[in-house]
């Protein structure tokens, strides 16, 4: 059973969001797809569903059709026209294929998983798309994507575009407040901060305000913070890196003086440009950490033998 391509009147289409997989972003679309659309058309025809009333329900391809309407001289557009009885799972799976014209978001990932729920297991899915989605086979994985849809509309903008890192997820679902998860969101993003130093100001803020036996967007919008976030002199990276000094600071009053030692001790041992001394996290042990920075492979594998001569000889 395969689509046929035929004109369709846009007045008979139907936007049900049904089989969206990006609704949070409905009337946005790429001024690249716009131009290339007023300028050639649409090369890649949306599919729908065709019903008994003579309706047809819009399966993918939302924004190539609100731009058609919107900036071609037409009152019809060529599709792929589906028939009513066509196979959920057939169809499953010729929207994954239309939509990964370009790399899914892991938002949008999430939302093909939610769509596909409604046609079968969770077992099902990992067995028919897990390999398609590029994500972990199991329950766990597919538990936390439905979870992450809960999630307040801005923040799933985020992930959809990328800002807010992976492992930022999880850890924001594990936050039972909307509030406090939107205030993380909101100062993650003015920040521009990447997915290592979210998660490392995550956790001075989350360690603080339960300590203050106050909640996280209360704990930000405390004066020592709202001082450093509303300085009119720094930029954004400058803003961030005041306030994790701030935080941590507060957080272990010793970690300023054991970190200013700790810089003072490594620029005494004058190393390399390759060789990096780095402590533990917080100085929560005395352990070190040298790091080594080999040009390619053949030069690792060329020192390594020398370096573990040393280290066993000590």
């Amino acid at each position: 059973m395969f689509p046929s391509f035929q004109s369709v009147f846009f007045n008979e289409l139907t936007f049900t969001g049904k089989w969206n997989i990006h609704p949070w972003d409905n009337d946005c679309y790429p001024e690249e797809l716009k131009n290339s659309i007023i300028k050639t058309g649409i090369i890649h025809p949306p599919f729908v569903l065709e019903h008994q009333d003579k309706s047809f329900e819009v399966v993918s391809g939302h924004k190539r059709l609100l731009i058609a309407e919107k900036y071609l001289q037409s009152d019809q557009i060529g599709c792929f026209v589906l028939p009513e009885n066509y196979p959920e799972r057939v169809l499953l799976d010729l929207l994954l294929t239309d939509q990964s014209s370009t790399p899914l978001s892991f938002a949008e990932k999430a939302r093909f998983v939610q769509i596909a729920t409604g046609y079968m297991t969770k077992e099902e899915i990992i067995t028919n798309f897990s390999g398609k989605l590029e994500i972990r086979g199991q329950i766990s994985a597919i538990n936390e994507m439905l979870d992450l849809l809960k999630l307040d509309v801005e923040i799933i903008r985020e992930i959809h575009n990328g800002r807010l890192q992976h492992k930022m997820i999880g850890e924001l679902l594990r936050i039972k407040i909307p509030e406090d998860r939107l205030a993380l969101v909101s100062l993650f993003k003015y920040l521009s901060l990447g997915g290592g130093k979210q998660k490392k100001l995550f956790s001075l803020i989350r360690d603080l305000a339960y300590r203050n036996h106050s909640s996280i967007s209360e704990f930000l919008r405390s004066e020592e913070l709202e001082l450093i976030l509303n300085h009119k002199e720094m930029n954004p990276p400058q803003k961030a890196q005041h306030l994790g000094s701030f935080l941590q600071t507060k957080l272990t009053p010793a970690y300023l003086e054991s970190e200013n030692n700790f810089s003072s001790f490594v620029k005494g041992l004058e190393l390399p440009e390759n060789l990096t001394l780095s402590h533990s996290q917080a100085f929560e042990t005395d352990e070190v950490t040298l790091s080594i920075l080999f040009n390619n492979s053949s030069e690792c594998q060329q020192l390594l033998p020398g370096i573990k001569e040393i280290v066993k000889s000590k």
